[in-house]
Parts: structure tokens; sequence; C-alpha cells
């Protein structure tokens, strides 16, 4: 018998899913935001940690945590969906480059280093083709501040013909 108890594995990691869509009204469209929106949730009930960046209603806050503090919901780019109240995708083009730019960072420094200090592995799931700027920084982020093996990155994506070229050109 051992004196020390087996720590469970989720204790060892934090899932980060990165998406247009998400599960406020505004930004829940279609099948996208009813997928990252039912998988984040069962993430969460499953007892991981479970972060979810989406383009969010700017009449919520921009940050809620749900499921017994598991479920953390990331509203992004509040201030262009105030400009672009019709929905999620009016003002695409400057809510895709705002994501883009800022996302990464944050997701960084105050997720993956943190993380990293107390021996989490941070699981990055991009999704869309909407994410993949996002995702290509924060590799490059991660290996800039020494991070990467701190964090697993995956993309998923369903392509129009017209975006397959120059994403996978830019990957």
């Amino acid at each position: 018998m051992t004196d020390h108890v087996l720590e469970h594995p989720r204790r060892h990691l934090e899932f980060v899913v990165l998406s247009f869509e998400g599960p406020d009204m505004y930004s829940l469209v279609g099948g996208l935001g009813v997928r990252v929106t039912e998988m984040t949730k069962v993430m969460a009930r499953l007892g991981y940690n479970t972060r979810l960046f989406f383009v969010g209603d700017p009449s919520h806050e921009d940050y809620e945590a749900t499921e017994d503090g598991l479920l953390h919901y990331h509203r992004w780019s509040q201030w262009l969906a105030r400009q672009y109240p019709k929905g999620v995708y009016q003002g695409e083009v400057a809510k895709v480059e705002d994501y883009s730019a800022s996302v990464p960072e944050f997701v960084v420094s105050s997720v993956v280093a943190k993380n990293a200090e107390r021996g989490v592995t941070t699981v990055i799931l991009g999704e869309d083709w909407h994410t993949a700027e996002t995702v290509s920084r924060i590799d490059g982020l991660l290996k800039e501040k020494g991070l990467s093996k701190h964090a697993l990155l995956f993309w998923n994506a369903n392509f129009e013909p017209d975006v397959f070229t120059p994403i996978s050109i830019a990957l």
C-alpha cells in the first residue's frame, strides 16, 4: 500500500476552446455554436477546467463562470459587437482581426503561463477558419516565451474552397 494518494489526471489538464460562435443568442448561429457550447459543458461536467473564448453578446458580462466554476466563458470583441448588433457575423472581418490580435497574448500570459507554474498542461482547440490566425499566433508566443512544452495545440475546421488555400499557406 502506498502512502500517497494518486492525483486524478484532470488536475493536470485545462482545456481552452477558441471559437467565433458561442452560447449567447448573439453568437449562437448554427452547428459550430451548438458544438462548442455542448462540448465545453461536457468537459466541465467531467471535471476538467474549461475555457471558451468566443465573440460574445455585448449586453452580457465579458467573463462568466458556470458548471461549479469549471466552465469559464470569455466573451471577446464585445466593443465591436456593440457596433455590429445584428449578430456575430455582422462585421465579421473586423471581429476576426480583433480576436486574432488580442486573444493570443491573453491565453498565453493569463492561462498557459499560470498553468505551467502549477504543472498543468493547457490543451488549446481552435474551431473553424476564424481561429486559424489566433492558433498560429499562440504557437509563436508559446515558442517565444519558452512555454511550448506546456501546451498542446489543435485546430479543427470545415473549409469552404476559397478559404482553404490562404489558410493552408499561412499555417
